[in-house]
């Protein structure tokens, strides 16, 4: 069954079974995998080829919760006129890391309004159940972006306080420290505790 006009070659119009078959899908909110190596996973081998993409794998948003590194892959076909499919929960190797939500990240001020923002963005998808993973999808992305963007300089933070507050412990251990100088170490101190204070969050 096709779901789409490019499903089909040559075909530009969706058909009344396709919209049926979308409203299935709708009803019990079934994600259809993406298959980055194939546009088609069907052809009858004519000089002038008709091809489909007629074959695919459904999943429901508990399964991808459960096993998120799920993913699809189009294989060579020896013999048959189908391409076989096969469905893999390990995330191929090279490939992105996996998406880990940080806990750290809820004590950003800004964290929460960002969130919203993405969130509320309008997308492009022909149903309810595409359109979540979509927006499930661009969320896991433009938080990527804002933790290496807004967060990703911690560690180089933390190696800074470190070492200026190393080189006025070493300074006071040979000559005595001013009320401002004394200040700014208690301040980097804090500044350390609080860096200290995300990443054991991080941990849990």
């Amino acid at each position: 069954m096709k779901l789409f006009p490019s499903d089909r070659k040559g075909q530009s119009r969706i058909t009344r079974n396709s919209k049926c078959f979308h409203d299935w899908i709708a009803e019990f909110a079934l994600i259809d995998l993406p298959l980055p190596n194939l546009q088609h996973t069907w052809s009858n081998f004519r000089i002038n080829a008709s091809c489909s993409k007629i074959d695919r794998f459904f999943i429901s948003k508990d399964w991808l919760d459960k096993q998120p590194k799920t993913h699809l892959k189009g294989l060579p076909r020896p013999v048959s006129d189908h391409f076989p499919l096969m469905l893999d929960t390990v995330h191929p190797k090279g490939g992105p890391t996996p998406f880990r939500f940080e806990n750290m990240w809820l004590l950003h001020r800004d964290f929460k309004q960002s969130v919203k923002q993405w969130w509320d963005a309008s997308v492009q998808a022909n149903w309810a159940a595409q359109r979540l993973h979509t927006k499930h999808q661009l969320l896991k992305l433009n938080l990527r972006k804002w933790n290496k963007e807004v967060l990703g300089i911690i560690p180089l933070i933390k190696d800074k306080l470190l070492l200026e507050i190393n080189l006025l412990d070493q300074k006071e251990s040979v000559a005595r420290l001013s009320s401002e100088e004394r200040q700014s170490r208690q301040t980097k101190k804090g500044e350390l505790q609080d860096i200290a204070f995300r990443e054991e969050i991080s941990w849990r």
